[in-house]
């Protein structure tokens, strides 16, 4: 689900791309986050931010390789570690985002979307 979660962002972001966006990423990462892990609601949400942005920088990013297949022979073999450690090294931004919007708790629906909205901001800078 978060990596059906981050392909939707990736569609909604470039639709230059992808065809028309559908705008179904955001709410569905919402809506992950909403369903965290009672238990260990923090480690969910972390995971599950993480997950989302890494299907996000995975799809989005994959043009990074392109770079080492200029000279494949010598250099070929290191296109899928950078494009993956890319990619998960990004989604950590994702992950504490998800984490914070958890850690804050808006119980109402107004706040919930300024705090998620937020939550993501923070990422950004």
């Amino acid at each position: 689900m978060s990596v059906e979660g981050g392909e939707r962002l990736v569609e909604q972001d470039d639709p230059g791309l992808y065809g028309e966006g559908t705008g179904q990423g955001y709410p569905l990462l919402l809506a992950m986050l909403e369903r965290a892990d009672r238990a260990k609601p923090l480690r969910s949400a972390f995971w599950r931010g993480w997950l989302a942005g890494s299907a996000y920088f995975l799809i989005g990013c994959w043009w990074v390789a392109e770079a080492f297949l200029v000279d494949a022979l010598e250099q070929g073999w290191m296109a899928p570690f950078a494009v993956l450690l890319l990619a998960g090294g990004l989604g950590l931004f994702w992950g504490a985002a998800g984490a914070l919007y958890v850690w804050l708790k808006p119980a109402n629906p107004l706040w919930k979307v300024l705090v998620f909205a937020g939550a993501l901001m923070v990422r950004l800078t």
